[in-house]
């Protein structure tokens, strides 16, 4: 198991060379980290996630340019491995209706989205599959379960995934229309995400994410040299607009992973609920929502804050690591990576199990076949899939246990209503 303590400085180490690199043609970069490993939030490390801030020019080849030379450079520490790029959104995909933070839905035409849906069919941008999966959570009268659901899944066909060759090449179809990465890194809804593996000591991995963002000086900003605190007040980000304009992100994001029955990153998303009642944004629902701000619930809400926190510490956390770990090994087993290597790996992920006591059948089955002198990678990555389920179904009823307990708690701040678990 990773401890985030005993690798912090490691880490730290390594984004610094990548604050450092000066890119070509950029005036100014900066970093700026978030998520879990931010001043180790959670006790297990499970990813690390960077902001990375690249100074606006007027000139679409240079950003794009910019950010494959990033790439290239990450690269060429033989320590990480890319996985995929999101850049870009394709508008086909956008609708009018508006999930309001209360739960409520705006503006929803439901022949007007089917009507769209049969263009999709027609135009070949999705198959009758897909079209069939669309239509099975469209309703007349939606439910806040329904919606976010259709949600979703209109977030998956949206969001332009690339392959690296791809990035390199510029351009990629994506179904059934071209698009080029100078064009897609500049839209102002969504940064550019590149994901990647970190290898941050000899044969110890984990995922590694870097939110690409493009921005400009406010006119009257002091351009100081360290950006990474306060960085907000000196800035406009141009790609990322919904963010920072509003907060409505973090209630879509939680029912959202509701609807999924992804109960972490529900509680997670909670937290990031309560933690922006401390932050000015202009558009609120109803009054409810206000009372955050009033001064005799700021320690409430801290202390709240804080509960979730220690949650991220117990064995909700190693679970959420090791799941993690399947995943990287399954991606292991696509590379070059030797087979010792990926077995060193699969026999620390059953020494976590065994330290949770999780047992399953399937854990047998992977241990006869790493005791093989030649792994058989497709057999195991089938396994490997199977083990990822029934350790992210225990830790989802693990989240959902705190999860009961902190809405509880809460609820009487927050606009809208849900049932815990997910009704059947």
């Amino acid at each position: 198991m990773y401890i985030c303590k005993d690798f912090e400085q490691i880490i730290l180490d390594k984004l610094r060379i990548i604050k450092e690199k000066q890119l070509k043609d950029i005036s100014k970069t900066f970093l700026n980290i978030h998520g879990s490993f931010d001043r180790c939030k959670s006790k297990y490390l499970s990813d690390v996630d960077i902001e990375y801030y690249i100074e606006y020019i007027d000139n679409r080849e240079t950003l794009y340019r910019a950010i494959l030379e990033l790439i290239d450079f990450l690269l060429s520490q033989k320590t990480y491995i890319f996985k995929e790029a999101i850049s870009g959104m394709d508008r086909r995909f956008l609708f009018d209706y508006r999930i309001k933070k209360n739960g409520q839905i705006e503006n929803y035409d439901y022949q007007k989205i089917k009507n769209q849906f049969d263009n999709l069919l027609k135009e070949k941008a999705i198959t009758q599959e897909e079209y069939d999966k669309l239509n099975q959570n469209l309703k007349k009268n939606p439910s806040l379960i329904s919606i976010s659901k259709l949600h979703k899944t209109l977030e998956d066909f949206r969001n332009i995934k690339w392959e690296l060759k791809e990035i390199k090449k510029g351009s990629k179809i994506w179904r059934g229309k071209k698009f080029y990465m100078k064009d897609t890194i500049l839209d102002d809804k969504f940064p550019t995400i590149l994901t990647f593996i970190m290898e941050f000591e000899p044969n110890k991995f984990i995922n590694f994410d870097i939110s690409v963002f493009l921005f400009k000086y406010k006119p009257d900003a002091n351009r100081i040299d360290d950006l990474s605190k306060n960085h907000f007040k000196n800035i406009i980000v141009l790609n990322d607009k919904l963010r920072y304009e509003s907060n409505i992100h973090l209630y879509i994001g939680f029912f959202t992973n509701y609807s999924k029955e992804k109960y972490l990153k529900c509680l997670k998303r909670l937290r990031s609920i309560l933690s922006s009642y401390f932050f000015d944004y202009p558009e609120h629902y109803d009054d409810t929502f206000e009372l955050g701000r009033l001064p005799k619930y700021k320690n409430f809400i801290h202390k709240i804050r804080k509960q979730i926190l220690e949650i991220f510490d117990s064995d909700l956390s190693l679970y959420n690591q090791i799941k993690h770990n399947i995943d990287i090994t399954k991606t292991l087993l696509t590379t070059k990576k030797s087979d010792m290597i990926i077995k060193e790996q699969i026999v620390n992920t059953l020494k976590d199990l065994l330290h949770l006591n999780f047992y399953d059948p399937v854990i047998d089955e992977i241990k006869k076949e790493i005791e093989k002198k030649k792994l058989d990678r497709k057999k195991l990555d089938k396994l490997l899939s199977e083990l990822y389920d029934k350790v992210f179904t225990q830790m989802n009823l693990l989240a959902l246990e705190h999860l009961i307990k902190i809405y509880k708690k809460v609820k009487f701040l927050l606009p809208f209503r849900v049932v815990l678990p997910l009704p059947a």
